[in-house]
């Protein structure tokens, strides 16, 4: 599916920054609060370079597999199950941290 006006198109990458921008927050939040202060500037790093550099390259690389496999129908759908699998497992560290 094309989005063919630019008004949609605008307001859909707004809604697109603030989720990034909530979501990035949250994650570095989330990581100095495992991290604990005298590990903080490591789990920083750690989570920049896993985020950025693996997850960047391997997320482009099976995209692209699914995109020439199926479209884009496909890779979406792909993009958003493993969102749910991955807020699932959040929420599933969230529930063990408070029962331990």
């Amino acid at each position: 599916m094309m989005i063919a006006d630019p008004l949609t198109m605008m307001l859909m990458q707004g809604l697109h920054g603030l989720s990034f921008g909530f979501f990035y927050v949250s994650a570095v939040q989330y990581v100095a609060t495992i991290s604990g202060n005298r590990m903080l500037a490591t789990g920083q790093s750690i989570f920049n370079m896993v985020f950025v550099g693996l997850c960047g390259i391997l997320g482009n690389l099976l995209n692209g597999y699914l995109f020439s496999l199926g479209g884009a129908r496909l890779m979406y759908s792909f993009c958003a199950v493993s969102a749910l699998l991955g807020a699932f497992c959040l929420y599933l560290n969230s529930r063990s941290r408070k029962a331990g």
